[in-house]
């Protein structure tokens, strides 16, 4: 089965550098993320097509004993402010326009957001910072998932939740067959550092190593590819394997596996917390 419709559906395209205007870079260098935020590497919004529509869905829990202040920040893959409308179904929140957005959230409470975009289908990332100034000795912490929601004809046809990890070494489950690919989507946290070079390795289920690819991210940047697009893998038997994102620095991650138009998430582990 050839790749057409998978990849425009899902943008998971290598992108060798990305560049981004010397105020968006100030914007971001300027947030410093404290201990606390968590980060969602991939968003998708926007239109493929007048009857192919993508959503994310974003669920953030609150498991500290007090409430908090949410802070969403949206960036596209060149680190730059990633506009988007946010709304919500059990939270006081008007629909709002903006890549800047803060929504409460209660003790030990759970909330649900629907991002979306008018306009052509475009990726992103998002970092969740909270505001509070916990007890002293305590760091607020929440817990997020991101669902991508695809309708088609008003039907949904994939909904894959992905946690978001932050390491400097990660590995993750690899599976290529005539049907099915894995793709990977990185983005660097990486401080005021222009660039960072951030490599993958891909191995067979032997061990052996397929090949290494590096890539080239501002800090900030995002991207997102099909395993297949950057190793040579034969699709005519199932390709079985593990790839292993390392940085010098802080990246986050997600490994996402497409079988038609079914997607899932694969689970990543940490090598190097790099914490």
């Amino acid at each position: 089965m050839k790749k057409i419709a998978v990849p425009i559906l899902l943008l998971l395209v290598f992108v060798p550098k990305a560049i981004c205007g010397s105020d968006e870079m100030n914007k971001l260098n300027a947030m410093l993320f404290p201990s606390g935020s968590v980060f969602v590497p991939q968003i998708a919004v926007g239109e493929l097509d007048p009857t192919t529509i993508f959503t994310t869905k974003l669920i953030v829990h609150n498991f500290n004993n007090f409430a908090v202040t949410a802070r969403f920040l949206f960036f596209d893959d060149n680190a730059g402010p990633f506009t988007v409308t946010v709304d919500s179904p059990n939270v006081n929140l008007p629909v709002t326009i903006g890549s800047d957005i803060r929504v409460g959230i209660n003790r030990q409470s759970t909330i649900l957001l629907n991002v979306s975009k008018v306009g052509p289908l475009k990726t992103g990332w998002v970092a969740i910072v909270l505001e509070e100034q916990p007890p002293f000795g305590t760091i607020p912490r929440v817990i997020t998932n991101a669902f991508f929601d695809v309708s088609r004809s008003g039907t949904v046809i994939a909904s894959v939740g992905a946690s978001a990890f932050v390491a400097k070494r990660l590995i993750m489950p690899v599976l290529v067959d005539q049907q099915t690919d894995t793709g990977v989507a990185v983005v660097n946290l990486n401080g005021p550092a222009a660039e960072t070079t951030i490599s993958l390795t891909l191995r067979a289920e032997n061990g052996a190593v397929i090949g290494s690819r590096p890539l080239t991210l501002v800090s900030g940047g995002h991207t997102s590819v099909f395993v297949t697009d950057l190793f040579t893998i034969s699709r005519t038997r199932q390709f079985l394997g593990l790839l292993e994102v390392s940085s010098p620095g802080l990246i986050s991650a997600l490994a996402l596996q497409i079988t038609g138009f079914v997607l899932t998430s694969f689970p990543v582990t940490i090598i190097d917390p790099g914490l």
